[in-house]
Formats: C-alpha cells, sequence, structure tokens
C-alpha cells in the first residue's frame, strides 16, 4: 500500500516538473552563432530579445540590425564588452527576424543568443 502511494506521488511530481519545464522553454537563451568580425547571422523566428557574449578578446558594439525580409531597423548599442561580460537588447514582443547584422570592432569572439 505504501509503495503504491510513493510511486503515485512520484509520478505527480514528474508530470508537474515536465510541464514547468515546458512551460519555461520560451524564455531560454539559444545560441545562434559567433562572430570575429561584423557580418550577419540566419535567425527565421520570432525573437523578444538578443544577447551578445564577448568569449574572448574585446568587442565593441555600434549598431544591431534586425532584418525581416527586405526590411531592417538598426538599433544603436554602443557598448565595449569584455571576455566575459554581455548585453541583452530588446528587440519587442515576438518580432519576426530572418537574420541579425551588426557593425562590429573585435579583438576575440561574440557569441550571439536569441530568445
Amino acid at each position: 500500500m505504501k509503495k503504491s502511494w510513493l510511486t503515485g506521488l512520484l509520478a505527480v511530481v514528474v508530470v508537474m516538473l515536465m510541464s514547468t519545464t515546458t512551460a519555461w522553454a520560451g524564455d531560454y537563451w539559444h545560441k545562434i552563432g559567433e562572430l570575429t568580425k561584423g557580418g550577419k547571422l540566419a535567425v527565421n523566428r520570432q525573437v523578444s530579445a538578443c544577447r551578445l557574449e564577448s568569449v574572448d578578446g574585446v568587442s565593441t558594439i555600434n549598431t544591431l540590425v534586425v532584418f525581416d525580409g527586405d526590411k531592417k531597423r538598426g538599433i544603436p548599442v554602443t557598448t565595449k564588452l569584455q571576455k566575459g561580460e554581455t548585453k541583452d537588447i530588446e528587440l519587442g514582443n515576438k518580432v519576426n527576424v530572418t537574420e541579425l547584422g551588426m557593425s562590429l570592432q573585435t579583438t576575440g569572439r561574440l557569441f550571439v543568443y536569441i530568445k
């Protein structure tokens, strides 16, 4: 009797954890690429924010360019990131993005994430 009660409780806890993880999945950062100089990265999804992370050297970011097909929107960033620093840039609520581009001066590598 006790064993079946514990098994039932464990099943309920597992279901609760799985549903919570699924609900939070949209809030995770997804790495879309790495830049060592300015350029574009393919996205092809709806995005609400972009995170830039300097993983090596120093990166100076002037402008983030959000492309939606032929339309583009420049977002002034004007920041300097040392190794280990990050910069989050809000794009709006579920913005259609085909590519992200940026003007960048770097002596290292910059990881680009979206959510």
